[in-house]
């Protein structure tokens, strides 16, 4: 299969941005191809319109002059034409073809074809001039788009014709436009980047999360979740993945669980090979209920067809070959097999055969299911089924044959005899008939006719015998006829049951029934009613009082029977349910509450035309039952294997039971009179105080407790401790006296010693905390000290010693070494010398998790083995050595500081002990001096010879001074040329008194090379000078140039303005002396050079208010805003009146540190804009206010205006900034500058928040 593209094989988050980005390249491409391919047509019809406009405006002029005949005025309207852009010809042509006008006076006079042939003037305008005049004006392009020619018929034939160079529009609108379009493209980039960014954070980086985790589960790690949030595609994969994996997960571990069944089940599951001796590969764990481990018979040691019995074997093989060759493939066979330990099981075995497409068998699997028991069940019930018929022919219950004819006995028994009041030979002479009373012979003989008539082959009924001696019997006849072949009756077969006694019952039933609620409540029985069709139960009280949970669902009602009981309480409800067979079945129920119950159910069912409708049954708590009956199987068990003497008397005191250990102990022999065994086996005074005290004190109070003694079976006096206790029947009299005898003799001897040592191990472990424990093995039995219960934080009572526990409170991040260290102990090899582990007592150090928070314990642990070198016991103590490993922790923290410290600031440390003599140094000690480090600090010669020569005077009487133990001072000395480059030291000391020990005191120094610091003050000493240097040098010629800015101020002041107010002058002169002889243009030449000199007096003002603010001192005075706000406003007060603008005031007074006239030029700037710019606006609306945040006060100015482009906001604030041009909004572009510079310089900051069309607000902020 081929490999897809190479894109194909780029990952979704780099392949979707690739290809945003080649979309987004394609774009501008395609834009920027349709912007340079209109760009000409734009600019040649741009540019035609403005010329046609131009030369209209122009035409009246001209045909103006001309019939003036002005020629002088003719040629200055046609030289104004080259104030036109890109227009290089203009030639007015009178109608002989001379030239009048033209751009250049060499023209003048000459014929226009000579002219236009001189300059070599493009076709286009000589095809205009040879073209007859045009009616209207004419401008016509190039094919190229470069040139205009313009063709405008004036009065008189004559006629105008100009060229217009578009080159340079051409280009320019192309660089406007390619400038435009980098801009654009920039943008795009930077969103297509950004969208990319944005599409891999929120979705690729999500998809491939996704990615991982689906290749996780897919590996098999089901607990791996994609765990992605949102609502969308993704989302809905992860949180699908998510659900299919945790649905694998649960499938495995009910897939888990179902083999943990069938391993826990009675069944064995096996799959055999069809080859020779069946090698089995696969089979259930148990198999081990047979004694044989599931290796074997998988590895082959064990062939399964070795396990059948031989008398069993050929049967098997038989069977076996007939359904491999004739089906089906579902069969069963019962066999025996030999188990591990020789007995015989007898096996259910049901098998399923697995065929080729052949028809081979290839395998064969089979569920195994021991019946040995149902074998035997079924031998004794056939045992039974004899016993039974022996049953019948003893006179248990009345047994007679009579003749079919006459009604005559024919044969009696001896139980007949005797319900009836005959003797046999009596009977035998006499019919039934004779007996029956006529209530009841009626029914009698009419059931007689029928069974001879053959109409059934028996009956039964109730019915009443007069006995000899006159009384009536109540009894229940069950008759069966025996026929020949013919059906023709023989003889009769009857019982007679005596049911006298039954009927009186059933009477005293009847009378009972209103008590049976209350008896199975006493008798702790619950009744219950189950309707097959609906699937509806009703319960008695008693019934939910059992099980504490009320009717519902069979399904629910079998979860909370117990796991091993569930089978055997279905097989049963479903032979109820399905064949209408009685249920007889023990189970525990798992009560919601905790407990556990032992109930039995008992139950029948009633049927309606055959079928299964309800069934009726009883629940019975059975749980002080069986707990009675465990209680007394370990009673006995605990009585006969106890070590101590276990008897029963009556409550005169006769014995009539001794236990095993009694008899031993003793010396008894079985079968010997117990009756007077207390004076027996006691001493005289033992038998005294138990027939005087004990037995008395036991029938009074229930027991008695006393020390006694016995004799032994050498006859040794052994102290004992007795208990005795009398159990009462249900009358309250006593039925017997039992009694505990245990030798007290050496625990006597020890308990005081034992004591003494417990209390002594006690308080030893409370005050070194350590704690003791032990592991009895195989068995688990964990015991723990009080201490090591203290130390692990746990509570006695709430919690019992076990390894679980223990572990639970090991840190987290200590549990798997812990486990490791104890396994890797109990596999140590064993002496073979002494026969104890080689390790010995081993140790360990680990955290613990208390209440008390983490605590640092240190195990020692020994093992103690049997002879065959298995571990029984493990044992040791626990020691909390938190103190300890913090102490060291922090000590090796502080001298790993103390010499990493001394190591970068070049200090070394020293103690000294003027007692001793003794000397300490670190190792930078040694460095500062320039010798390697020594394991002994240096001699008192060789740290001289280390001291310049200069300074070793000095240094000794100091080291002299510390010897003998004076005060001594911070020294500071250089080191020898000859080690090295002269160093600077300084030594600091700390002298510590000891006179209160009568001891000399010690010292505590460093010696810290300052070399560095020395050379650093000089250096900066140096530095300093100069710097003072080059400040009064600065300061001078700050000095110098703020006054040359005064002179220069005071020049552009002074001397640009007075030409300038000249030039207003004389052209105010020039309007009022000779305005009358200027024609309109000259009046407007004039008005704009009068407009022109007042803004540059306005742009002069400005500049110079803004070179002031930059130098002038700002003062910082309180400054009440609200009325300065209100005074500049007073200013504008003509302004506003006249647009008719509305202006709030949303400010309270305050005050600020500031300076008023810098403050008043910024309220002038940003109030009198708001007004300019929202001129236009119906009403112009101008907003003043300020507000208060965290020490700062903002103010602001807002009007309804044009606003701004915001990505102009940092240009707008330089000079000669402009956003609108002069024409529509006058100004210096001064202004914003200006207020930028006053409020930096008051210590605030000002900035803008616009919206195009929607009016701007600028913002100041200052210090409150």
């Amino acid at each position: 299969m081929s490999s897809p593209p190479w894109l194909l094989r780029l990952g979704g988050r780099h392949l979707f941005p690739l290809l945003l980005c080649v979309f987004a390249l394609l774009t501008i491409a395609l834009r920027y191809q349709q912007q340079m391919s209109s760009i000409t047509d734009e600019v040649v019809q741009q540019e035609s319109e403005r010329l046609r406009e131009r030369l209209s405006i122009d035409q009246s002029q001209l045909e103006q002059r001309m019939g003036a005949d002005d020629t002088l005025v003719l040629r200055r309207v046609v030289g104004a034409l080259a104030l036109h852009q890109g227009l290089e010809r203009a030639y007015l042509i009178d109608p002989l073809g001379r030239v009048r006008a033209s751009l250049s006076r060499l023209d003048l006079g000459h014929p226009v074809t000579d002219v236009l042939a001189r300059a070599g003037v493009p076709e286009s305008l000589t095809g205009l001039q040879t073209a007859p005049a045009p009616h209207a004006i004419v401008v016509s392009a190039q094919a190229d788009g470069r040139a205009l020619s313009g063709d405008m018929p004036l009065q008189g034939e004559h006629r105008l014709l100009v060229w217009v160079d578009n080159t340079r529009a051409v280009a320019v609108r192309r660089a406007a436009v390619q400038d435009e379009l980098v801009r654009e493209a920039g943008a795009v980039l930077v969103a297509v980047a950004g969208l990319a960014l944005l599409l891999h954070l929120l979705w690729f980086r999500r998809a491939q999360r996704l990615s991982r985790a689906l290749g996780a589960m897919g590996a098999g790690d089901l607990a791996t979740r994609a765990g992605l949030q949102g609502r969308d595609e993704l989302a809905d994969i992860g949180a699908a993945a998510d659900r299919m994996a945790e649905q694998l997960r649960q499938e495995q571990e009910r897939l888990r669980h179902m083999s943990d069944l069938i391993n826990r089940s009675p069944a064995v599951v096996i799959e055999w090979l069809n080859q020779p001796g069946w090698p089995v590969v696969q089979v259930s764990a148990s198999v081990r209920q047979w004694g044989y481990e599931p290796e074997q018979l998988l590895q082959g040691s064990l062939q399964y067809s070795d396990l059948i019995h031989p008398d069993d074997n050929q049967r098997i093989h038989d069977e076996v070959a007939h359904y491999f060759a004739h089906g089906p493939d579902e069969y069963r066979q019962s066999y025996r097999i030999r188990c591990a330990d020789g007995r015989w099981a007898w096996v259910d075995d049901r098998t399923t055969l697995g065929r080729d497409a052949a028809g081979g068998v290839v395998n064969i699997s089979g569920v195994l299911l021991d019946v040995s028991a149902q074998v035997e069940a079924e031998h004794t019930q056939r045992q039974q089924a004899e016993l039974l018929r022996m049953f019948y022919e003893l006179p248990f219950l009345g047994m007679a044959i009579s003749s079919p004819t006459d009604k005559r006995w024919l044969q009696v028994n001896d139980r007949l005899c005797e319900i009836l009041g005959y003797a046999r030979e009596e009977l035998l002479r006499m019919s039934w008939a004779e007996m029956t009373p006529l209530g009841d012979l009626e029914r009698n003989v009419a059931l007689f006719d029928e069974l001879i008539a053959g109409v059934h082959n028996g009956y039964r009924m109730a019915k009443r015998f007069r006995r000899k001696d006159g009384r009536i019997v109540h009894t229940e006849i069950d008759v069966r006829a025996v026929r020949d072949e013919t059906g023709r009756v023989q003889q009769l077969f009857a019982t007679i049951q005596d049911v006298t006694e039954r009927v009186v019952a059933d009477m005293a039933l009847r009378r009972s029934q209103t008590l049976l609620l209350e008896a199975q409540r006493i008798g702790r029985m619950g009744s219950w009613n189950y309707d097959v069709a609906t699937g509806l139960s009703d319960w008695t009280d008693e019934m939910v009082r059992l099980h504490g949970w009320g009717p519902g669902l069979y399904a629910d009602y079998l979860a909370h029977v117990h796991p091993q009981d569930r089978s055997a309480l279905d097989v049963a409800y479903q032979a109820a349910i399905q064949h209408g067979e009685p249920m007889n079945v023990s189970y525990r129920w798992l009560r919601p509450d905790g407990p556990v119950k032992h109930l039995r159910i008992r139950s029948d069912a009633l049927r309606e035309e055959g079928q299964v409708v309800n069934l009726l049954g009883l629940v019975q708590d059975e749980t002080e039952l069986v707990e009675a009956q465990l209680a007394r199987d370990r009673l006995v068990s605990v009585m006969e294997t106890t070590t101590d003497i276990v008897s029963m008397a009556d409550a005169q005191g006769h014995v009539f039971y001794f236990n095993r250990a009694g008899y031993d102990m003793l010396g008894l022999r079985p079968g010997e009179p117990l009756d007077e065994a207390i004076r027996q086996v006691h001493p005289a005074w033992a038998a005294r105080l138990v027939h005087d005290e004990g037995i008395p004190t036991a029938i009074e109070r229930g027991r008695w407790l006393g020390e006694t003694a016995v004799f032994d079976a050498q006859g040794r006096e052994v102290p004992m401790s007795q208990l005795i206790m009398a159990h009462r029947g249900a009358d309250g009299q006593v039925e017997y006296l039992w009694s505990i005898l245990r030798d007290v003799s050496e625990s006597k001897a020890a308990e005081a010693a034992l004591e003494e040592e417990r209390s002594r191990l006690a308080e030893a472990q409370a005050v070194a905390r350590i704690g003791s424990w032990s592991v009895q093995l195989p068995e688990g039995v964990v015991r723990w000290s009080a201490q090591h219960y203290a130390m692990l934080g746990l509570d006695p009572a709430q919690v019992a010693p076990s390894v679980k526990a223990y572990l639970a409170v090991v840190h987290p991040d200590d549990q798997a070494r812990v486990r490791a260290h104890v396994m890797a102990r109990a596999r140590a090899p064993v002496d073979p010398v002494t026969g104890r582990d080689s390790t010995g007592v081993d140790k360990i150090e680990h955290r613990l998790v208390t209440p008390q928070g983490v605590r640092h314990v240190e195990e020692r642990a020994s093992l103690e083995r049997d002879a065959d070198g298995r571990v029984v016991r493990i044992f040791g103590t626990t020691m909390d050595v938190t103190e300890r490993v913090l102490a060291d922790r922090v000590a090796n923290e502080l001298r790993d500081m103390l010499e990493q410290a001394e190591s970068v600031a070049l200090l070394g440390s020293w103690t000294a002990d003027a007692q001793t003599q003794r000397v300490a140094v670190s190792t930078q000690l040694f460095r500062n001096l320039g010798l390697a480090p020594a394991d002994r600090p240096p001699s008192n010669e060789v740290y001289l010879s280390c001291v310049h020569p200069d300074d070793q005077t000095m240094v000794a009487q100091d080291m002299d001074r510390i010897r003998r133990g004076a005060e001594v001072s911070p020294l500071v000395f250089r080191t020898h040329p000859a080690r090295g480059p002269v160093r600077v030291m300084r030594r600091t000391v700390h002298r510590i008194t000891r006179d209160d020990q009568g001891l000399k005191p010690r010292y505590i120094g460093t010696l810290q090379d300052i070399t560095d610091a020395v050379q650093a003050e000089e250096q900066l000493r140096q530095v300093n000078q100069e710097l003072e240097r080059r400040v009064a040098e600065r300061t001078a010629q700050l000095r110098q140039a703020n006054q040359e800015l005064e002179a220069f101020s005071y020049t552009v002041s002074h001397d640009l303005k007075a030409p300038l107010r000249g030039i207003d002058g004389y052209s105010q002169l020039l309007v009022e002396e000779y305005g009358e002889r200027l024609d309109e243009d000259g009046r407007q030449f004039v008005r704009r050079i009068r407009h022109g000199v007042q803004l540059m007096g306005e742009l002069i003002s400005d500049l110079l208010e803004y070179s002031r603010m930059e130098r002038r001192d700002m003062a910082a005075d309180p400054v009440p805003l609200l009325p300065l706000v209100q005074q500049v406003l007073d200013g504008y007060e003509a302004d506003i009146h006249r647009q008719g603008a509305q202006v709030q005031l949303a400010m309270e007074p305050f005050t600020l540190a500031l300076d008023r006239e810098g403050m008043a030029v910024v309220l002038r700037n940003l109030i009198g804009n708001a007004l300019k710019f929202s001129r236009d606006r119906q009403p112009p609306r101008v907003e003043i206010g300020s507000r208060s945040e965290a020490g700062r006060r903002i103010l602001w100015v807002r009007d309804n205006g044009v606003g701004f482009d915001m990505k102009y906001h940092d240009r707008m604030f330089g000079i000669f900034q402009r956003l609108h041009r002069a024409e529509e909004f006058p100004g210096t572009g001064v202004g914003l500058a200006l207020v930028s510079k006053a409020v930096q310089r008051m210590g605030g900051r000002v900035w803008a928040e616009s919206t195009l069309g929607a009016g701007a607000t600028f913002f100041l902020e200052f210090p409150e």
